[in-house]
């Protein structure tokens, strides 16, 4: 097994990061179905903004869930090589007449579907038309086989396009990557509070909870912004450390040969998923004073100095998901950054 080894000042845990490449088969019977190249660039941000808990919507965990919330160090990747040795982008376009996919035929290239990479080294992907009320599907890490992979339908994959709400988030594979890598719903198998998911740290619930609300089922509070959970994808927002332990322990064993990192990308798509906090400032330089803040994390402190390290006046607000940042008069400045346990500076200049 081969784990890449990081150093950085950006995190915090001394856990490797693990990488996993993917093949994403897109099987389509129309045009609608056959998602663009930029909606798959799409779900795997948003699939690895999620295992990093680099996503937006982190800062919305519930306090009492906080301190348990995980970054599982696990970095998704579009293969560059495919398994018969050749240069790819990690997609495949297959055409088919065979309509809706109710059964295991997406799998198979003779039955109007596609077949698999090899299973043991790509987390096969298959994006599909799928039943009414199916999102998505996925094989666990016992008996691997020809079908093993995640299957997702076209209108719950990626973050615009075919995307629909509430399954527009890309959360249908953030859930579905965590059964393929051994994870069970909150409830377990069979439901009550006497039946659990194996996980010290989730708390029992009795079943699924699809509403965005606080539950208390088992005598404890009901995880439901847990990714394992099935609320909408805007409710969603964290894994547990136990969760992460679990996923990254398939990944050390049953599923050991998908570790990869002589062609393991960390930056996708200009994000770099090593980071722990990852901060863009625009324009910049500014002409008016006014920056826009764009973060893929959260943090709870900002401050702002000048050159000479200085504290100086700045306002701020939330505008369409980021921050705008107003200075009052030119110059250069330091703009810091505070999370948890984490810092990060960048230079604005006001000209």
């Amino acid at each position: 097994m081969i784990v890449k080894m990081v150093s950085s000042t950006w995190y915090c845990s001394a856990q490797d990061i693990i990488y996993v490449p993917v093949v994403v088969h897109v099987v389509y019977s129309s045009e609608a179905q056959n998602v663009s190249d930029d909606q798959i660039r799409s779900q795997i941000i948003a699939l690895n903004a999620d295992y990093r808990r680099l996503n937006a919507d982190a800062s919305r965990t519930p306090s009492e869930f906080v301190s348990v919330a995980a970054d599982a160090q696990i970095i998704f990747y579009l293969a560059t090589i495919s398994d018969a040795g050749e240069e790819t982008d990690g997609v495949t376009r297959t055409p088919t007449t065979h309509g809706v996919f109710a059964n295991d035929d997406i799998h198979f290239s003779e039955l109007g579907g596609r077949d698999a990479w090899n299973v043991l080294e790509y987390l096969n992907i298959w994006v599909a038309d799928l039943p009414p009320g199916v999102q998505g599907f996925a094989s666990t890490p016992e008996g691997i086989d020809d079908t093993d992979g995640v299957v997702i339908d076209y209108e719950s994959f990626g973050t615009f396009g075919t995307a629909k709400i509430p399954y527009h988030l890309g959360r249908t594979l953030t859930h579905e990557v965590g059964h393929y890598l051994g994870l069970k719903h909150p409830w377990g198998t069979t439901g009550g509070c006497d039946d659990d998911d194996g996980i010290e740290d989730t708390n029992n619930q009795t079943g699924p909870v699809t509403i965005c609300a606080s539950n208390n089922s088992c005598n404890s509070p009901d995880m439901v912004q847990n990714f394992m959970n099935l609320a909408d994808d805007e409710c969603l927002n964290f894994f547990t450390k136990g969760q992460a332990s679990a996923m990254r322990g398939i990944l050390s064993t049953v599923r050991e040969e998908l570790v990869n990192d002589d062609k393991g990308y960390s930056v996708i798509a200009g994000v770099d998923f090593t980071r722990s906090f990852e901060t863009r400032l625009h324009p910049n330089p500014s002409s008016d004073g006014r920056v826009t803040l764009t973060t893929i994390s959260n943090f709870n402190t900002c401050r702002v100095f000048d050159v000479q390290g200085r504290p100086v006046p700045y306002s701020m607000r939330k505008v369409d998901g980021s921050w705008e940042l107003r200075l009052n008069e030119k110059g250069t400045y330091l703009v810091k950054l505070m999370g948890r346990d984490y810092q990060t500076t960048s230079k604005i200049i006001y000209e």
